[in-house]
Parts: structure tokens; C-alpha cells; sequence
């Protein structure tokens, strides 16, 4: 199948993305044969950086510290969960990625559902197949914080290595230094500082393909992000 003149090549756009966001939003409504290619761009480091991190370290410290991340727990609960933990710790890096990737894409495709409504609200009959593209395209900070984590992974001693490296990027790790006992601590561990570049993106992309303005795009943009962490702490 051929594509429009206008559209993007593969390279051209995930270099663009990085450093020219709105070229790339201009041009994407013609550019849907990159949808898989991003797709499986950040399958793939989702895929390496976890086949990477899992397969040069010993399963049993795996399992150690997950046990020590479990907190309080009797003899024998301890040594129930760790037969658990020892079951699927070899498969640990397989099974990262695939998790890591499902949510990824899950996520997407809410975030793809929601733009649209958006984007009707507006009179844009933009189709669902663009604005999934869209978000894939929103996503690709994804690969500069896995780069970093490897980058990481490589340069870190074994004896200081954590299992959770790949939150380098936390508000945890960054500013609080909640340990795993902590009632904030999943919630400060997921709330990364690149989903700030994920917010942005989509808000140039707003901007370009609903005409609002920045403010407006910044506010829709970040509205998914807040209504789960506020929800999300609310709960705790």
C-alpha cells in the first residue's frame, strides 16, 4: 500500500518526536503505517531492558527482595511466598515485559479513547486509528527512560543494584525516599517524572490537531494523568 506523500518515514519521525514534536502531529493523520512500528519499538525496550536486568542477576536475590519488599511476614508465610517467588523468577525479564507492554497498551487505548471524545467535542472527525497513533506517539519518552535504565543497569555495581532501578525516575527515588513499608510508597514509585515529556507531547499534539489553545491542551493533557494519581492517593 502506498502512502501519501506527506507521511512520515520511520526515522524521520521518532527522530522528530524528540526534538520537533508539532512537525510530527502535523503530519500523522498520514502516517498510520508507523502505528505498529512504534508499537513494537517500545515492546522491544520494555522487552530488553528487562531481559537485560533479569538475566544477569541471581533469581534467589530476586527473590530476597521481594520478600524483604513483602515487610512484616511469619516463617511460614515467608517461605510459602518465596516458593511462589521462585516459581516465576526465572521467567521474571519474559514476564516484566509482557506485563510492562499490556498496560502500556491498555493505557494507550483509553488514552486514545479519550482524546477522540475530546476531539468530537471540538468538531474534529479525527478517526480512532489516528488518535492511537497519536498516543503511541505520546509514549515514546518511554524509550529515553529505558535507555537511562540501562544506561544505569550498566554503569551501577551488582552489589548496589535495586530491584526497582527501572524508578530511577520516581518521585520516590528522585525527591522522597519512601522505603517499600511506606503507605505512599507504590504510589510514589509510579508517579514518574517522565510522564511530564508524555503530557507535553500530547498537549502540542492538542494544540495542532484541535486547535486549542496551549493552556487548554496542557489542562486536557494532564487530566487523565492527575484523575488517577489524585484518585489513586485519595484511596491510600
Amino acid at each position: 500500500m502506498r502512502t501519501p506523500s506527506s507521511a512520515l518515514q520511520a526515522p524521520q519521525a521518532l527522530m522528530l518526536i524528540y526534538v520537533s514534536p508539532s512537525d510530527v502531529f502535523r503530519k500523522l493523520t498520514d502516517s498510520r503505517h508507523l502505528s505498529w512500528l512504534v508499537f513494537l519499538l517500545i515492546f522491544a525496550m520494555y522487552m530488553i531492558s528487562n531481559l537485560v536486568f533479569f538475566g544477569a542477576i541471581d533469581p534467589d536475590w530476586v527473590v530476597n527482595k521481594q520478600l524483604a519488599a513483602a515487610g512484616e511476614l511469619s516463617q511460614s508465610e515467608r517461605e510459602e511466598l518465596g516458593r511462589v517467588f521462585r516459581k516465576f523468577a526465572e521467567y521474571s525479564g519474559v514476564s516484566g515485559g509482557i506485563i510492562s507492554m499490556i498496560m502500556t497498551l491498555l493505557a494507550s487505548l483509553a488514552l486514545a479513547g479519550y482524546y477522540m471524545v475530546i476531539g468530537n467535542s471540538a468538531d474534529r472527525k479525527i478517526e480512532f486509528n489516528d488518535w492511537f497513533l497519536f498516543t503511541l506517539c505520546t509514549q515514546l519518552p518511554i524509550v529515553v527512560k529505558y535507555l537511562g535504565f540501562l544506561l544505569l543497569f550498566f554503569v551501577t555495581p551488582s552489589h548496589e543494584l535495586e530491584l526497582n532501578l527501572a524508578g530511577y525516575s520516581s518521585l520516590n527515588q528522585l525527591f522522597l525516599g519512601l522505603n517499600s513499608t511506606d503507605v505512599l510508597y507504590q504510589w510514589a514509585e509510579y508517579l514518574d517524572i517522565f510522564y511530564l515529556w508524555q503530557i507535553a507531547l500530547a498537549a502540542v499534539g492538542l494544540h495542532i490537531w484541535c486547535q486549542f489553545s496551549y493552556s487548554k491542551s496542557v489542562a486536557l493533557a494532564s487530566a487523565p494523568y492527575l484523575a488517577i494519581f489524585i484518585t489513586w492517593l485519595l484511596l491510600i
